[in-house]
């Protein structure tokens, strides 16, 4: 069940709203004192935190710095506060802590409840993201309170929201359904729209799952207008499919019908699969129980495709989050090489400061050089076990990264192959002959992109593709898809290995081209016809040849035997920055020159 919770985000309301960047920047090359460029550096991370996170980071850390300089602990925990929402967007939870609660020890000097209970609210953000309810609920009582101290209604109906979700998310529902009640009630009084859809969702979501349908299906109509003011699409899209699913359970299926198209066409307009997923899968379900299989079937195998989307997905942000997993390794053993170089430093100059010593004390000097080698010899040996465990770590999460890879590049290719056959089973139906060729070389141009993929989840090497086997492979399946048996192929391409980026145009380009040379050089079935592409670097270009000994075409018949096929090749052919060369010779031949392209070695 899908929860209606504020954004931590609404950190926003500490500032004055967006400005233009480029005046805010205008304004800091101006500033001189360190006051007015804490002041600018906040405002420019501010416009630039909710779409480039990263960026707004750096200008945080230099406000950050301002602040120190001018002593002013509001400002240094606002800036710290704000550091840690950047990271909280890039889903780096740890970080985002990190820099919460170094803010919250130092608002907490200032008796500043309303801000010192918005840390606080974050921090509970944090822990709820990281399913630790027990903590994020003790943190959203702290912030409660704190909001009730500074008599804050809007941010009180705020935490009591984000309270109400671990409740709801523990299956507490009644308790759950008083903090919303609640919620509501301070949200009316502020006047904030948006709380007030959140809240109304999240009360028909507790209504529902304790079987109270119709006052959850109250709850939901009453929320998506105010959702629908508030401009938030996400909920409002969530609700109409909630509204949809009752009316279903009830058998009014036309109005669950409207219901979940106005889900699926605000998702599919915002991108947000989850919903669009969700969505589809209830529509399908009500057009099964109308009797509707044709539309149900249909609806069905989208709500699989999504799903298998959704799950590749997944599966990369599980290889984003082995990748920090082994930067943040890598930087861990770094500084602990660090450590022992500084430790050995120190003994040598121990060493040098004590030959200085007299006689007297060389008994004393003795014992300590022993004692301090044997502590040295003790914490290199532990710091080697500690390396050790490390690399053993290190070497693990990049085995497990490999196996994520290749089952992203298998889903990729199970989704093409959905789409290839989706286009077979299209074409079956069509009586239309242009109409049935556009589709088989729709077919044959995804087929192209999923040979890539094929190709990277069946080897060792993720890096790159063999060019003579995919274009080997593409060729004899193009051959065999038009039915040519009169024509023989010749491939040679220098055991040349390339990148995905480079390997997924030049294939469909190689496509569009073999496909031409097949359906026109050899209008008649005689003997002799040959069909060779070649492929070499030549200086700092790779060369792609494909020549064929038909009748021969120059480019404007190619242009006007397959007008699409041709835009294509040249879209594609800028991305690769290709210059194209076409000669009629005893057939015809063309050269492509690739500046832009990654060899793998």
């Amino acid at each position: 069940m899908k929860y209606f919770s504020l954004s931590i985000l609404l950190i926003r309301t500490l500032f004055l709203g967006a400005q233009d960047l480029d005046s805010l920047k205008m304004g800091l090359a101006q500033a001189e004192s360190d006051s007015l460029k804490h002041y600018y550096n906040i405002e420019i991370g501010y416009v630039l935190m909710f779409d480039y996170p990263d960026s707004a980071r750096n200008y945080f850390l230099k406000g950050l710095s301002y602040s120190q300089k001018l002593e002013q602990k509001a400002k240094i925990a606002s800036s710290l506060t704000l550091t840690g929402v950047t990271y909280y967007l890039n889903g780096q939870f740890e970080e985002a802590m990190r820099y919460y609660l170094k803010a919250l020890a130092i608002s907490q000097r200032t008796e500043d409840n309303r801000y010192t209970g918005i840390i606080s609210n974050n921090i509970g953000a944090v822990y709820f993201e990281m399913k630790e309810y027990e903590k994020a609920e003790s943190h959203y009582g702290n912030a409660i309170s704190l909001f009730e101290v500074a008599e804050d209604t809007f941010w009180l109906s705020n935490a009591l929201n984000n309270m109400g979700n671990v409740l709801e998310k523990t299956e507490q529902y009644e308790p759950a359904l008083t903090i919303y009640k609640k919620s509501l009630s301070l949200a009316e009084i502020s006047g904030n729209e948006e709380a007030i859809g959140s809240a109304m969702g999240n009360l028909g979501n507790v209504y529902m799952a304790l079987g109270r349908d119709r006052e959850a299906l109250q709850q939901y109509r009453q929320g998506v207008l105010y959702q629908k003011n508030a401009d938030d699409r996400i909920a409002e899209a969530i609700s109409y499919n909630n509204i949809g699913r009752l009316l279903g359970k009830e058998g009014r299926y036309t109005e669950a019908v409207l219901n979940h198209k106005k889900a699926l066409s605000i998702a599919e307009e915002i991108g947000h699969l989850e919903t669009l997923k969700n969505g589809k899968k209830w529509l399908g379900d009500v057009y099964n129980k109308m009797g509707l299989f044709e539309k149900a079937y249909e609806t069905q195998n989208e709500f699989i495709v999504l799903s298998d989307s959704l799950v590749g997905l997944e599966k990369a942000k599980a290889v984003e989050e082995l990748n920090q997993k082994y930067e943040s390794e890598l930087k861990e053993r770094t500084i602990a090489e660090l450590e022992l170089d500084k430790k050995n430093a120190a003994l040598a100059l121990a060493k040098s400061n004590n030959q200085r010593n007299t006689f007297i004390f060389i008994a004393l000097l003795i014992v300590f050089i022993a004692v301090f080698l044997y502590y040295l010899y003790n914490t290199k040996r532990k710091t080697s076990d500690i390396l050790a465990i490390k690399n053993n770590q290190i070497s693990k999460a990049l085995d497990e990264r490999e196996v994520l890879l290749k089952e992203i590049h298998h889903r990729v290719k199970n989704n093409l192959q959905v789409v290839w056959s989706l286009l077979r089973l299209q074409g079956r139906s069509l009586n239309n002959e242009v109409a049935r060729e556009a589709l088989t070389q729709g077919q044959n141009r995804v087929k192209s992109m999923a040979l890539v993929h094929q190709r990277l989840y069946s080897t060792d090497d993720l890096r790159g593709v063999s060019v003579q086997d995919y274009f080997e492979k593409l060729t004899s399946e193009l051959f065999m898809a038009f039915g040519v048996s009169h024509v023989d192929y010749k491939v040679e391409t220098s055991h040349i290995k390339l990148d995905i980026d480079t390997m997924v145009p030049l294939g469909l380009i190689v496509n569009e081209l073999m496909t031409n040379a097949i359906k026109y050089a050899f209008p008649e079935e005689k003997e002799g016809g040959l069909v060779e592409l070649t492929m070499s670097e030549e200086s700092d270009k790779l060369v792609v040849r494909l020549r064929d000994n038909g009748v021969g075409m120059d480019e404007e018949s190619l242009k006007k035997g397959n007008s699409f096929g041709w835009k294509m090749i040249r879209s594609l052919s800028r991305e690769l920055k290709a210059e194209i060369e076409i000669l009629n010779n005893n057939g015809t031949t063309i050269n492509l020159s690739l500046s832009r392209y990654k060899l793998v070695v």
